[in-house]
């Protein structure tokens, strides 16, 4: 017992690791003892044939059958990982949802690990990669996620991303190989869980740039990132194709505001609830009303900023323009710039993998505070505040 404490105290990474697992596991316990969301939870689980039959044939069909119709009536998508996972549930757990609750804690668990080690093997200093997962894992826009057995699909993106992201990592600093193999396979995996899980892959190629203190050849770099963009884009023509088929993306349904306000009115909405500044919710007004004023200057301000950012690298510290990168990359799938959304406007669970770019910033802001004593209060202050909400 003593050993493990003067290794904590000798790397705080670690520590902060740990202190993430563990609070995590403590909030999000109670969730083993909850049922189906009637949100599609029932139309994902209980009233789908194609999980609650386990067979090679439902098997082939997940993995090959794209028309839209016989998929989800609630909401027709080509995802054959998450249909995977939820089928393995079914065959695992039946019908105790606990254990598919669970599972999703376990996926979150492996995701904030994950994400740790990829941070930290892109040149990330340890303690402050240990406090960035600490702080995103308690970001209380992530209850949507680890909550919502229907977000099975986020924590899996989450998920294969981190690990995509660890293996090109170790494949660029001069790794075997295998590393690049890996990194491939588990892009097609976050793609075939969430679709924009697809811009996580893509934001390898922004910390690449901003990162490149571990690089070991440009030569190698560009080899493993043209490889991960080739089995990515191929693997994302089906699940935008049956997104498109189901009017998931579209302009059928007319927004609530013109594209411009639209994208910086959402800017400045995700940016106040990634600061954890307004009260989460199920739905939001932006929905139908649009944005405010104050959300738009505040996208503005935003997008001002994430532009320095990224184009003052001599000026800015490397932890925030990797945190830029995560932030803009993430984001722009939800922005309504590339893929207008139609189903859902904005949402708590679009927020997973940008508020790890969030959190980034803030752990390289707080380990810039001078006095240990004040700079430990202000960490503590912060993740209180995150953990309670």
């Amino acid at each position: 017992m003593r050993s493990w404490f003067v290794r904590l105290r000798a790397d705080p990474g670690l520590a902060l690791l740990l202190i993430a697992i563990a609070s995590v596991t403590a909030i999000y316990a109670s969730t083993i003892a909850r049922g189906l969301v009637n949100y599609d939870d029932t139309a994902l689980i209980r009233d789908n044939w194609l999980v609650q039959e386990p067979s090679w044939s439902a098997v082939k069909t997940i993995l090959f059958d794209l028309e839209a119709h016989r998929r989800f009536v609630s909401a027709p998508e080509y995802l054959p990982v998450r249909d995977l996972a939820v089928m393995l549930d079914v065959a695992i757990w039946g019908d105790w949802y606990g254990g598919h609750h669970l599972t999703n804690l376990v996926l979150y668990l492996a995701a904030i690990l994950v994400w740790f080690r990829a941070l930290e093997a892109f040149g990330i200093e340890r303690t402050t990669a240990g406090l960035a997962v600490l702080l995103w894992a308690l970001h209380p826009a992530h209850a949507e996620s680890v909550a919502w057995l229907s977000e099975r699909k986020g924590l899996l993106g989450a998920l294969f991303c981190g690990i995509a992201t660890l293996g090109f990592a170790r494949f660029r600093a001069g790794r075997s190989p295998r590393w690049l193999v890996l990194a491939a396979g588990l892009a097609v995996c976050a793609v075939w869980s969430k679709a924009i899980a697809a811009f996580g892959i893509a934001a390898i190629a922004g910390l690449e740039v901003v990162l490149p203190a571990l690089r070991s050849s440009w030569r190698r770099s560009l080899a493993g990132l043209g490889v991960i963009a080739t089995v990515s884009a191929l693997a994302f023509i089906p699940v935008l194709s049956i997104a498109t088929s189901a009017s998931v993306v579209g302009t059928e349904v007319a927004a609530p505001a013109g594209r411009i306000e639209l994208v910086l009115g959402t800017l400045g909405f995700y940016t106040r609830l990634g600061a954890m500044l307004m009260p989460n919710a199920i739905s939001y007004p932006i929905a139908t009303d649009g944005p405010q004023w104050f959300d738009t200057v505040l996208g503005v301000l935003a997008l001002a900023a994430l532009i320095a950012a990224l184009a003052l690298p001599h000026r800015i510290s490397a932890p925030v323009r990797a945190a830029a990168v995560l932030v803009v990359v993430t984001w722009i799938p939800v922005s309504h710039l590339v893929l207008p959304l139609q189903m859902v406007l904005v949402a708590d669970r679009y927020l997973l993998l940008p508020t790890l770019g969030l959190a980034l910033a803030a752990a390289h802001a707080l380990r810039l505070v001078p006095n240990p004593r004040y700079r430990t209060l202000l960490i503590a202050t912060v993740a209180l505040a995150a953990g309670l909400r």
